[in-house]
């Protein structure tokens, strides 16, 4: 039997079957996902061990997934762009600890900014007329 024949073969079956075989993968995700959750509550303070003391062994790896997740960019580039601003807030230019601005709409990275002015740019909503109103404001 050629692989073309296989595959026709396959899908005709899956076709007559399609009830019988969603049917059958439902009853076994229900018993995998009961059997799952009786495994991590028999075995909840070994695996919780176990997470922690990855997570100990593991700093770099545990950041980097977390940067990726959060800012689409790996921990070489968030390095990077720290020393690239020599440890600054683009804002302010001060030294102090920084944290990473980013477009909560587009999710675009602008740089790092000291905690001071992140707060400044989160309380007028990341909006440049209320930031233009604050300016007007405080130029009277």
């Amino acid at each position: 039997m050629t692989r073309d024949e296989k595959n026709a073969y396959h899908r005709k079956y899956y076709r007559k079957n399609r009830d019988r075989i969603l049917e059958t993968h439902k009853k076994y995700r229900k018993r995998r996902s009961e059997y799952i959750k009786q495994y991590y509550l028999k075995n909840r303070a070994k695996l919780l061990a176990r997470q922690i003391q990855y997570t100990k062994d593991n700093p770099k790896i545990r950041q980097n997934a977390r940067i990726q997740r959060k800012y689409g960019i790996t921990l070489q580039q968030y390095n990077q762009m720290r020393r690239d601003q020599e440890g600054r807030c683009k804002l302010c230019g001060r030294k102090r600890k920084l944290v990473l601005d980013h477009c909560h709409t587009t999710g675009r990275i602008r740089g790092f900014l000291c905690i001071r002015c992140n707060g400044g740019l989160g309380a007028f909503g990341d909006s440049i007329e209320g930031l233009k109103k604050a300016i007007k404001y405080l130029s009277q």
